[in-house]
C-alpha cells in the first residue's frame, strides 16, 4: 500500500492525502493531489508546471509553481512566488523570491497498519538535548509496542 503525504515546510505538518495499491498509480496522482490542494487552499490563483529553472522567467505573474524533483521520482515540490517591494527615494524596486511551501511524496506503508486521513503530525524542533533523549525513548517505546502488536496479530 502506498500513500501520498503532503509536508508543509512552514509548519512542519505531515498529512496523508490519498491511498493507492501501487507505486505507479500513486506517482500518477501526485500532480492531481497538488492541484486539489491549490484549488482548496489557494482558490482563484494561477499555477504552472515547470520543468527547468528558465521557465520561471516566462511567467512573471504566476504565483505558484509545481515541479517534479530531478533526483526522486516520488517527490513533487510546490513553490510560491513572493514579490518584495523595496521603497526608494526616486522609484520602488520589486524583486521576486521563490519559496518552497509544500512537498508531496509517495511513501510505502505496510498493509496492516490503519491510516486515518484526518491525522496531523506536528513536528517541532526540541529546545534542549534532554528533550531529544526523552522523545527518542518515547519513540522506541511506541515502536516496540507496535511491533509486539504485529507479532500477536500474526501468531
Amino acid at each position: 500500500m502506498y500513500l501520498i503525504i503532503s509536508n508543509n515546510l512552514k509548519t512542519n505538518e505531515l498529512f496523508a492525502r490519498a491511498q493507492f495499491s501501487g507505486r505507479l498509480e500513486a506517482r500518477k496522482n501526485l500532480l492531481k493531489e497538488a492541484q486539489s490542494w491549490l484549488c482548496t487552499f489557494k482558490p482563484g490563483n494561477l499555477w504552472e508546471i515547470i520543468t527547468h529553472k528558465k521557465d520561471n522567467v516566462k511567467f512573471p505573474t504566476v504565483p505558484y509553481f509545481v515541479k517534479h524533483s530531478n533526483k526522486n521520482e516520488d517527490l513533487l515540490i510546490l513553490y510560491e512566488r513572493v514579490d518584495i517591494v523595496e521603497k526608494g527615494w526616486l522609484y520602488n524596486n520589486t524583486t521576486s523570491k521563490i519559496n518552497k511551501i509544500l512537498m508531496f511524496s509517495v511513501v510505502e506503508v505496510a498493509e496492516k497498519t490503519p491510516i486515518e486521513k484526518s491525522r496531523l503530525l506536528i513536528i517541532e524542533p526540541p529546545k534542549e538535548k534532554t528533550e531529544i533523549i526523552l522523545k527518542q525513548k518515547n519513540l522506541f517505546a511506541e515502536l516496540k509496542t507496535a511491533l509486539d502488536q504485529r507479532r500477536i496479530n500474526v501468531e
